[in-house]
């Protein structure tokens, strides 16, 4: 029973984890969804790993712990954060007015800086 709660809680932290390291990095540019997902998302994830240690699965709450910033760590990764904002259209930054979102254009031949 103890490995089935550790490998559980490892995938469920690490998908968790994913989703948050996909997300935009400034709230500015997340959309009122990603931002209730974020408060909502961080919330169940302390009180998981608060059941879990309450639970004295000292492995299961550290491999928790480890392999959700594993999975921000992940989604951070360029090609795989384009595939999962391919893929999940809900998770891409909030755009204004039609403009591209903030930082988009950088590095592009012929841009201006400010």
């Amino acid at each position: 029973m103890t490995i089935a709660i550790l490998v559980a809680s490892t995938v469920v932290f690490f998908v968790l984890g994913t989703v948050m390291g996909v997300l935009p990095m400034r709230q500015n540019d997340m959309t009122d969804r990603q931002v209730r997902f974020q408060q909502v998302g961080g919330i169940i994830a302390v009180g998981l790993i608060l059941v879990l240690m309450a639970a004295q699965q000292d492995a299961a709450s550290w491999a928790a712990i480890g392999a959700m910033i594993l999975g921000v760590v992940v989604g951070r990764i360029p090609p795989v954060n384009k595939a999962i904002l391919v893929r999940f259209p809900d998770l891409r930054p909030r755009r204004t007015n039609g403009a591209k979102a903030h930082g988009a254009n950088h590095g592009a031949k012929g841009s201006k800086r400010p």
